[in-house]
């Protein structure tokens, strides 16, 4: 286990409209987390997420359940989604945000306790001294079942289904981030975005920039939401209220002085209701925000506040994966 990179470059999927429904495709739920590259061997664990950065000493549960299924004579490489799974059993993209950007080796063995993290692991590219790209998914996946029979832990294998239409409806119904079709016959194409593997969301989702709060009797009622626009500039992408919870409600409203500035970032024109007034904010914060589409004009349809994830609203401007 040698060098600073990880072994491999993972493979995405392309977006689609809907999944295929022809033969020879299985279908998985697209989990809600951070991208996570593993190699376990006898020498050790070592983790990277999707943008090369290594998070080994900042996810020690996961390196330490890695460490217990490495196989003795050489390394094991996976690829998967780094979680950490809420009181509703499902994927809290914030919490993985906040478990990936903890740097302090003791702070993160803290919430390893209190938030403890999941890896969970959809394909397996190298056992032993063999490895495995050039194999078809399906012999990739019997392996991986090999290597993890399943049940709970920090370690888990994402089930696959042969139903598209079955796993669809446990997806809408269960409120599941999307879903992944993927050729069994497929080989695991490095580094690439391929048509061999398909992606759907429920909903559309996206990092946002709070550019303020509208608010009304003293109660912090919605978000005003801003993206990247041309030249550099912010432009209004419209407001969020559902999905807020009272602690958000509370903080946005006493937490936030630092952040109070006197003119909005954008241009636009923000309509209010009687009685509502806005408190700008520079727009360092950043939310993600589940939607089901943008209009003409650039405001979002049933947007839903899925959480805030404390990544630099600067790397929107830059346009960074997370």
């Amino acid at each position: 286990m040698a060098g600073n990179a990880p072994p491999f470059q993972p493979m995405e999927p392309v977006p689609a409209p809907s999944l295929p429904r022809e033969p020879g495709y299985a279908y998985e739920a697209k989990w809600d987390g951070i991208r996570l590259i593993a190699e376990a061997g006898k020498s050790g664990v070592r983790l990277w997420t999707r943008g090369g950065l290594e998070v080994t000493r900042t996810l020690p549960e996961i390196a330490e359940a890695l460490q217990a299924i490495a196989p003795p004579a050489g390394p094991l490489w996976l690829d998967g989604e780094a979680v950490v799974l809420g009181k509703n059993g499902r994927p809290a993209f914030e919490e993985v945000v906040r478990r990936i950007r903890t740097r302090d080796e003791r702070k993160a063995s803290v919430l390893a306790v209190s938030s403890p993290a999941c890896y969970a692991v959809f394909d397996c590219l190298r056992r032993g001294s063999r490895t495995l790209f050039a194999q078809p998914w399906e012999k990739r996946s019997a392996i991986l079942r090999e290597v993890i029979p399943g049940g709970p832990g920090p370690v888990l294998r994402v089930s696959s289904y042969d139903d598209a239409s079955a796993l669809w409806q446990k997806v809408v119904s269960e409120g599941w981030e999307g879903a992944v079709a993927k050729r069994r016959d497929a080989p695991y194409i490095a580094g690439k975005a391929h048509r061999l593997w398909w992606k759907v969301k429920a909903l559309q989702e996206r990092l946002f920039a709070v550019a303020g709060v509208v608010e009304a009797g003293g109660r912090v009622r919605s978000l005003l939401l801003a993206l990247p626009g041309e030249a550099g500039a912010w432009e209004f992408a419209g407001r969020a209220g559902s999905g807020l919870s009272e602690r958000d409600r509370l903080l946005l409203a006493t937490r936030t002085s630092h952040l109070v500035a006197r003119e909005p970032p954008f241009a636009e024109a923000v309509r209010l209701a009687p009685g509502e007034i806005v408190r700008w904010f520079k727009p360092l914060l950043t939310v993600k925000v589940a939607y089901r589409e943008r209009t003409a004009d650039g405001l979002l349809r049933h947007p839903r506040i899925m959480g805030f994830t404390g990544i630099p609203a600067g790397s929107l401007k830059e346009g960074r994966e997370w």
